[in-house]
């Protein structure tokens, strides 16, 4: 059954149920996912699904219900569910259904040229990928995952308010993880590549990169522990931007669970920071028209030099403090309820190199990765206790590396300790939103090793 023809059963079995304000919302996907393992394919999967999803205004309160089966029985059960479940709905905040009066701007979210791509070549890059790797260095003795993975989705929204929005859009990601065994230690990292074009995908280039992280790794040895000043890498600044991130949803300050509270055009950052949302970022792995709500998106400055800007809302919680969606009411899934969620939310580029940033450090520390944020991160405080490693910086240069080191502080401050913003951004690997920034100069952060 096509999604018009299940739309029309949904909508007829609302109306025969007297409800008035009600919602269809589809995500239909086909994806191929490849794995590669000592130059064989070990895993392939071609799948395409579908799942979609109803809600309905009853008596005041919100009602949900899912299915991935399209059938007249399930077009009936479907809406029956929802109603009854908003009977059970603990949430007393004011829910809507969009109107849809706002105007969409045209945004291409899909690379057509995938479609001249043969499975083969697919399959001869990711194995090229492995290849490249084990061959980049005779040090690394295998590669624990190489996997390519693509996806094309198709979003959609019906409500009974007339709004009828659509969009498609594509996603690319490959990624390595090679290992490196030096003595009695094993030494590993990946990387990844996200873009809408295959064409952009280099296996070597991915290969080289890997390998460098991983070989420079080894020796590492813990330091003296004190308060020094880092240089806070692109990637790694962008984990913990996506580790904080929430501290920006209207949804947690109004539940009391962020500091930024109340703080909206307040100084909360270093003047050198500036934070974007920006739905319509090209090759995004979020990227969006329009939010699961059917609201238009439009990029914008949270914080802008150091100032904040505006908190990400939704419908509902910008009915709170009566402003308008920022189009950040977005589903984790088609069957989730909707939250507050960014799209690609990262700091801005500054001007300097990379090597421009390391060279303003004397002595200090080059920080590379961090581990443990689910643990050892509360963003409710914006307190941090992580596990760290990286390289000394001595006389404006990358020395040894440093492992065996915990750096712990506080989100805000180290915010508005950032004393310059380099020009090399990247994004991390993405989850509920896609992260990035560029490297960074953090004037002083605590670290405790030896």
């Amino acid at each position: 059954m096509k999604i018009q023809e299940f739309k029309d059963l949904v909508f007829k079995r609302a109306a025969e149920l007297n409800l008035i304000e009600y919602e269809l919302y589809y995500h239909q996907s086909d994806s191929v996912e490849i794995n590669v393992f000592q130059q064989e394919i070990d895993q392939y999967s071609n799948n395409s699904e579908i799942g979609v999803s109803f809600r309905c205004l009853y008596e005041g309160k919100m009602g949900y219900s899912f299915t991935e089966k399209l059938n007249e029985e399930e077009a009936m059960a479907i809406v029956d569910h929802a109603k009854d479940s908003a009977l059970f709905t603990e949430n007393d905040d004011k829910q809507f259904i969009h109107d849809g009066n706002d105007e969409i701007e045209t945004i291409n979210l899909v690379n057509n040229k995938i479609e001249d791509v043969s499975i083969e070549d697919k399959f001869k890059f990711t194995l090229n990928l492995e290849k490249n790797v084990l061959e980049e260095s005779e040090k690394v003795s295998q590669v624990m995952e190489c996997t390519y993975s693509e996806k094309l989705s198709r979003y959609g929204i019906i409500n009974s308010k007339g709004l009828n929005r659509e969009y498609q859009c594509n996603n690319i990601m490959t990624y390595a993880f090679p290992v490196i065994k030096e003595e009695d230690k094993a030494y590993s990292d990946y990387s990844f590549k996200c873009t809408s074009s295959f064409y952009k995908l280099d296996a070597k280039e991915l290969a080289k990169n890997v390998v460098k992280k991983v070989e420079s790794k080894i020796g590492g040895k813990s330091i003296t522990s004190g308060a020094y000043k880092v240089v806070i890498e692109n990637e790694t600044m962008a984990h913990l931007l996506q580790t904080f991130s929430g501290v920006f949803s209207s949804e947690n300050t109004q539940k009391g669970l962020s500091l930024l509270k109340g703080k909206e055009g307040s100084k909360i950052a270093s003047s050198n920071v500036t934070i974007i949302d920006n739905p319509h970022l090209e090759d995004g792995a979020h990227s969006f028209p329009f939010d699961s709500e059917g609201v238009a998106t439009t990029s914008k400055k949270v914080v802008d030099q150091g100032n904040l800007v505006t908190l990400l809302y939704n419908l509902s919680t910008a009915n709170k403090e009566n402003r308008k969606s920022t189009g950040n009411g977005f589903k984790s899934s088609y069957q989730s309820p909707v939250t507050v969620l960014p799209s690609n939310f990262y700091i801005e580029n500054g001007e300097r190199t990379f090597e421009q940033l390391i060279q303003n450090v004397e002595n200090g520390l080059l920080i590379t990765s961090v581990e443990g944020t689910h643990a050892g991160a509360n963003m409710v405080s914006g307190d941090f206790s992580l596990a760290a490693s990286g390289f000394k910086i001595s006389e404006g240069e990358i020395s040894t590396p440093v492992e065996q080191i915990t750096i712990s502080g506080n989100f805000f401050d180290l915010l508005n300790n950032i004393e310059a913003v380099g020009s090399d951004l990247s994004f991390f690997y993405p989850y509920s939103g896609y992260f990035g920034s560029p490297s960074v100069i953090v004037s002083e952060i605590s670290v405790a090793g030896e």
